[in-house]
């Protein structure tokens, strides 16, 4: 994305941002997380044929929407259809891809095998970064930035092919199918609210920000999402397996929450002061790293860092809560911060700019972790007090 935003602009970065989030929003509300059932109750064959099974109906489901979606905006998109639709089309066919990616790894993340696969995720994904590199300086085209996360999703995929091949066979009728659907159906509302709440974000920033400004706000928030995607994913991954098996989670996340929670508050606060003080060293890294055009895109870089760290601290309730099967406290926090979001966003967006919408979604983050975890540490305190009785 570094090269991406020096050679295209905020102007092709923010177009892309916005068909992306697009994509993005239609690809979670058919991303049902059949891999968690695989992390939870290994790789049986049953299993296995049972989340084949589904995982071929949703990419089914997924390319008759995705092309009727594609042919609906091709006819409305106005003079910028073509590139749009093109863009749209190469994103969803990464999407599609990812959703192989993830069911591959789950027998990585099964056997807490976490070390091997970051090491082939990141030659698949460095692969990729490299290749599309060359092809983007070659091309100046927003198409190309599109075909980079194809070419990333099949790179990762290759390198974890032993894992897709392990899939053998599918059964419709199989009561394993059903099984795995309904254990899945609450981690599908949950990841689905998760993912709503960061694409609100970007389609709020979209619709308050005018398209530079948006491709400011985008190409930061991409850049710091993708400096926390390691432990986010670690979280959402390591953290679940661990709480599924430990034998006293309830204890363990008591006084685990109790330090994280403590923790990322006191960063929160700091990050937000220092945002608000000065950002004179992050105006030379984005001139360095980026170039003259986008100047202006570092006054949302500590309110959103600031946010990745309350992000950290909601993952690791979510992970316990799942881990518990009680969702629903995961899913409320989710909930009252999407409403936080839109609230604060229209207040303060008309009034800061991208400033505004940062805070926005920093604050709104921080209401979901104290939530989450608040939840959560009463239901792990009651779950010790059922033990000891």
């Amino acid at each position: 994305m570094l090269v991406a935003a020096r050679v295209l602009g905020p102007e092709m970065v923010g177009l892309y941002g916005v068909v992306a989030v697009g994509v993005d929003l239609f690809a979670t509300a058919l991303s049902f997380g059949f891999n968690q059932a695989i992390i939870r109750y290994g790789p049986t064959q049953r299993i296995l044929r049972a989340v084949a099974t589904l995982t071929i109906l949703q990419l089914v489901a997924f390319f008759v929407l995705g092309v009727s979606g594609l042919a609906i905006l091709f006819r409305v998109g106005g003079p910028g259809a073509p590139t749009m639709t093109a863009v749209a089309a190469i994103c969803g066919f990464a999407r599609a891809l990812g959703i192989l990616g993830t069911l591959a790894a789950a027998r990585w993340e099964n056997r807490f095998d976490f070390q091997d696969l970051a090491r082939r995720r990141s030659f698949g994904a460095g692969f990729a970064n490299i290749v599309s590199v060359v092809v983007l300086i070659a091309t100046h085209s927003v198409v190309t930035l599109a075909a980079r996360d194809v070419l990333s999703a099949l790179a990762i995929l290759v390198s974890l092919r032993g894992g897709l091949l392990a899939y053998r066979g599918i059964s419709i009728r199989d009561p394993a199918a059903r099984a795995v659907f309904r254990y899945c159906m609450p981690i599908y509302l949950l990841g689905l609210a998760e993912r709503v709440y960061g694409r609100v974000d970007l389609m709020l920033a979209g619709k308050l920000l005018g398209r530079t400004e948006f491709g400011f706000y985008y190409q930061v928030r991409a850049l710091i999402d993708g400096v926390s995607a390691l432990p986010l994913s670690a979280m959402q991954s390591v953290i679940f397996a661990y709480y599924c098996r430990v034998r006293d989670a309830a204890a363990v996340f008591q006084v685990r929450s109790r330090q994280l929670l403590a923790a990322s508050l006191m960063l929160v606060v700091a990050f937000l002061a220092i945002g608000a003080t000065t950002s004179v060293p992050w105006k030379w890294v984005f001139s360095v790293l980026l170039g003259a055009q986008w100047a202006g895109a570092e006054i949302v870089v500590w309110p959103l860092i600031a946010q990745a760290v309350s992000a950290l601290c909601f993952e690791h309730a979510r992970a316990y809560s799942l881990a518990v099967r009680r969702p629903l406290i995961a899913f409320l926090a989710r909930g009252v911060a999407v409403l936080s979001l839109v609230g604060l966003a229209v207040a303060l967006t008309p009034w800061l700019g991208s400033l505004g919408q940062a805070e926005a979604y920093c604050i709104a983050t921080v209401i979901a972790a104290v939530i989450a975890n608040y939840g959560a540490h009463r239901s792990a305190e009651s779950s010790s007090a059922e033990k000891l009785a």
